[in-house]
């Protein structure tokens, strides 16, 4: 792992503006990028992942998913419900879901050949 870069965000989906989100995770993304040329890395050797920390609103347990989408508000939160459904047996519909914090993970992934391309 080369960094873990995190915003806070805490807002209900039904209401999270997809644009903000957008900027949000754009922002992250401009910081892992400056992460991967400290450490000196060739950018197509790396690799950044989108998750979101979420949780129904005002339940305290947090699970974190990987971001799917940033232009549809089921494909973002349907992770989560799933995650929910397998760690707990179910999860409620009828309960809104919200983003506490987001985060962009790079990592060096070099492929399999070890030039960074993928296998032919």
């Amino acid at each position: 792992m080369i960094a873990i870069e995190q915003r806070r965000l805490t807002q209900p989906i039904g209401t999270l503006q997809l644009e903000r989100l957008r900027r949000e995770f754009l922002s992250l993304m401009d910081a892992a990028g400056v992460a991967i040329q400290r450490a000196g890395l060739d950018f197509d050797e790396c690799v950044l992942d989108r998750f979101a920390a979420m949780r129904f609103v005002g339940d305290p347990h947090v699970l974190t998913v990987e971001v799917v989408s940033l232009t549809d508000v089921a494909r973002l939160e349907q992770p989560f419900r799933k995650l929910h459904a397998a760690s707990h047996g179910r999860s409620p519909a009828d309960r809104a879901v919200e983003v506490v914090v987001l985060e962009v993970c790079a990592r060096h992934d070099p492929g399999p050949h070890g030039d960074g391309a993928p296998p032919p």
